[in-house]
């Protein structure tokens, strides 16, 4: 008896030739903020004869939020009977986070200066106040006044008290503001008194909302003098 190999065929006879059809729903393009969630408004896959076929739908691609740039999903979806529908595509564009520093640029014009110009570190209006500080005290970086940059003080006895405009950690959380004292600028270094900085009770004199008048009180020095500077850092 000689050896015999069968092969079996499935032909599918059909009359269903038409694709289902593909809609996306909330548009082919979105914007999201970086760090934001990326939710899918949704799709829908209908056909003819199958019916719905939403839950068939393959998405290839994805989206990461941490990261700005444009990120694209391809949506395809074939019926029972092998027919493909139209691939269609979204396109969603993640923004970079606003930087209160950056807008701060436009609204006071540095931003039409050179880019160096712009640095936290920079100068512009030549008042030894850096852009950072210029910011973090609600001076004007375009006029040379150093004198609204410094603090108010009154003293009491052996106390002294700072007060001073600062930028809410509501509106910029990256700065850090502290309070350092020495007594002798030659010699001495430069420590902190851990004297906590408070909210003044009179706001009344305060006109940007995103600013708040703070003080300082400072411990009583060991010696004759003590000095006293308001670092801030970002």
């Amino acid at each position: 008896v000689g050896n015999t190999t069968s092969v079996t065929r499935q032909v599918i006879v059909t009359d269903d030739l038409v694709p289902p059809t593909l809609t996306l729903a909330g548009g082919t393009t979105i914007t999201v903020t970086q760090g934001d969630i990326y939710a899918d408004p949704g799709y829908t896959a209908i056909d003819a004869v199958d019916g719905n076929l939403t839950p068939m739908v393959i998405i290839t691609g994805t989206v990461d939020t941490s990261k700005p740039g444009d990120y694209t999903l391809t949506y395809e979806v074939l019926d029972l009977s092998g027919n493909r529908a139209t691939p269609l595509t979204r396109t969603v564009t993640v923004q970079a986070a606003s930087d209160n520093f950056t807008a701060w640029l436009t609204e006071t014009g540095l931003n039409a200066l050179d880019v160096a110009d712009q640095a936290l570190t920079a100068d512009p209006d030549n008042d030894r106040i850096p852009n950072l500080l210029e910011y973090a005290f609600g001076t004007d970086p375009t006029v040379r006044d150093a004198r609204n940059a410094k603090p108010a003080v009154s003293v009491s006895g052996n106390q002294t008290t700072l007060q001073f405009l600062r930028l809410k950690s509501s509106v910029d959380n990256s700065l850090t503001f502290a309070v350092e004292t020495t007594e002798s600028l030659k010699f001495g270094t430069w420590d902190n008194p851990n004297a906590t900085i408070n909210l003044s009770a009179d706001q009344s004199s305060v006109t940007d909302p995103d600013y708040e008048l703070v003080e300082v009180t400072l411990p009583a020095p060991t010696g004759k003098r003590q000095f006293a500077r308001i670092t801030v850092s970002r």
